[in-house]
């Protein structure tokens, strides 16, 4: 998609209805499908459970995860890069020290088989709530593995899930929330119909999933707690936010005039009001406690808009992040999961079962195993 994207933007012919297409069409094309590689064969060794969920109208079929509370042995760091710009970010889980694994890898023979093992063997642990992570736009469910590792390591049972036209879940095209919502209601139901949610519950989205949270506890109140990190409240706003982080060509080359164009044909798509996406005036209407988390150099959900979503809901928290975009807020597990399982921890509780959590993950030469997943960003705005 993005090459195409590119010529377009290059020849000045990218057209209100291409546009409307990347707004609102299925980030997944509408070819629903597992996570591929060896990165989705590890996940889905973590995972106790998979399904799918009937949603709509209009029809949708949502794949979801769980993973249940154990000691995974899982930690995280984010730090300094080798420029004042960069930051590296940085998960692992495994039953021995990283030193003592570094050379091993998911492509040797054995590793899948030590992995499933070892997992095997893993004592299960007394949730302390469940908590349903909700992935922001174009982002499958395992790429958002690092949160729910670190939850589940605290004790929590996660659902993970791909919402409409993401991931492995059907759909024809994505509201920005306005329909996703009532999904995450049904989910729920699904869960608490298949007897899945243990204790309170809480919702952790990011981005569009953060927006997708906040309708959900305007509406429903078995939401018992919501982390919504970098929610937008202005489709506009982060439409051309994306643009200028990510295609600052192809942001250059849509207008204001085209982007309202291709809206009113997004709207037209869907028979919605997408500009309705803009959660500000529900918020007003969660009873559950709601912690927002915003980066300070955030282009597509602007701490200011934050901060109003924070003012206008009954039960909020405000932490901004100093220099952070919209993808650093995303990447840096080891610094945003802290902060979320401080609340999770206030309003869930502390896990019942801390032995378990802490029990032993010595193994063997032969059984040793180690996953490590590494990324590089730059902090604020470029030239900052």
């Amino acid at each position: 998609m993005l090459p195409i994207i590119t010529v377009l933007a290059f020849t000045g012919c990218i057209s209100a209805n291409t546009v409307s297409n990347i707004i609102t069409g299925p980030p997944n094309g509408g070819h629903p499908k597992p996570f591929p590689g060896q990165d989705g064969q590890i996940a889905r060794l973590l995972y106790t459970q998979q399904f799918k969920v009937t949603v709509g109208p209009p029809a949708a079929t949502l794949a979801a995860a769980l993973i249940a509370p154990r000691n995974y042995g899982f930690s995280a760091s984010d730090k300094p890069g080798d420029s004042s710009a960069t930051r590296v970010s940085q998960w692992y889980f495994g039953n021995a020290p990283w030193k003592a694994v570094k050379h091993d890898h998911p492509s040797n023979a054995d590793f899948m088989a030590r992995l499933h093992r070892s997992l095997d063997a893993l004592p299960y642990c007394t949730p302390a709530g469940t908590v349903l992570i909700l992935p922001g736009w174009g982002t499958p469910k395992e790429l958002r593995l690092g949160y729910a590792l670190d939850f589940a390591n605290h004790g929590y049972r996660v659902v993970l899930v791909d919402m409409r036209g993401q991931g492995d879940s059907s759909g024809k095209y994505i509201t920005f929330g306005l329909v996703e919502h009532e999904d995450v209601t049904q989910l729920i139901t699904a869960l608490r119909a298949r007897d899945l949610v243990a204790g309170k519950l809480a919702l952790f989205g990011i981005s569009e999933g953060a927006v997708t949270a906040l309708d959900t506890a305007a509406d429903d109140p078995r939401v018992d707690s919501v982390i919504a990190v970098a929610p937008f409240t202005s489709l506009n706003t982060a439409m051309h936010g994306v643009g200028h982080d990510f295609l600052p060509l192809l942001s250059m080359m849509i207008s204001n005039e085209k982007l309202d164009k291709a809206l009113q044909l997004s709207n037209r798509k869907t028979g919605l009001d997408l500009s309705r996406s803009d959660p500000l005036p529900r918020v007003g209407r969660i009873r559950a406690p709601v912690l927002y988390v915003a980066g300070g150099d955030d282009d597509i959900a602007p701490p200011s808009g934050v901060k109003l979503l924070a003012n206008a809901t009954p039960h909020s928290s405000y932490i901004e992040l100093a220099r952070y975009t919209h993808m650093d807020s995303a990447l840096a597990t080891a610094r945003v999961a802290p902060i979320a399982l401080g609340a999770l921890e206030k309003t869930l509780g502390k896990s019942p079962d801390p032995a378990c959590l802490h029990a032993s993950l010595d193994a063997s030469k032969t059984e040793r195993y180690g996953f490590r997943v590494k990324i590089t960003y730059k902090l604020g705005r470029t030239g900052s």
